[in-house]
């Protein structure tokens, strides 16, 4: 299972990271979302946006990263849209949190992840040509399902 939460007041912005603002009394305009997560399987590998090998990894301040192979353990494509305009920021960080298939190995320990383990987080726009590492995410076990996301 994959879940975005968008916590309360953040404010949803355009490709230059100005909020999207509806016209006034505007009550006909949603936010719509298509949001599709990617297992690490061969054919999800096969369709990785950019493929596996790069050397546009950068920072949130920009500083290049170190090239090499990205070891996905999973990925979320998420586009979102109010009216005509396509959200590509937000005023906070939004939460996505996904599954993970227990069979899935963890690069750094040659194992299956466990509870504890850290995944790297990257984000990537359409027509964007480097990743971007935005955090970096303890791998926590759901108390509802006793699963590893």
């Amino acid at each position: 299972m994959t879940t975005v939460t968008v916590p309360t007041g953040t404010q949803l912005q355009d490709k230059d990271g100005k909020p999207i603002e509806l016209p006034a009394g505007d009550t006909s305009t949603t936010l719509k979302s298509q949001i599709v997560f990617f297992p690490p399987t061969e054919q999800s590998l096969n369709s990785f946006p950019g493929g596996l090998e790069t050397s546009n990894i950068q920072d949130t301040s920009g500083n290049d990263l170190k090239e090499g192979t990205l070891s996905p353990a999973g990925w979320v494509n998420i586009d979102m849209k109010i009216g005509n305009t396509q959200v590509k920021n937000f005023s906070t960080p939004i939460v996505v949190s996904m599954e993970l298939d227990p069979t899935t190995i963890n690069p750094n320990t040659e194992a299956p992840y466990v509870e504890g383990d850290s995944i790297n987080i990257y984000s990537k726009s359409e027509g964007d040509e480097n990743w971007v590492l935005e955090s970096v995410a303890g791998v926590i076990k759901n108390s509802s399902t006793g699963k590893l996301d």
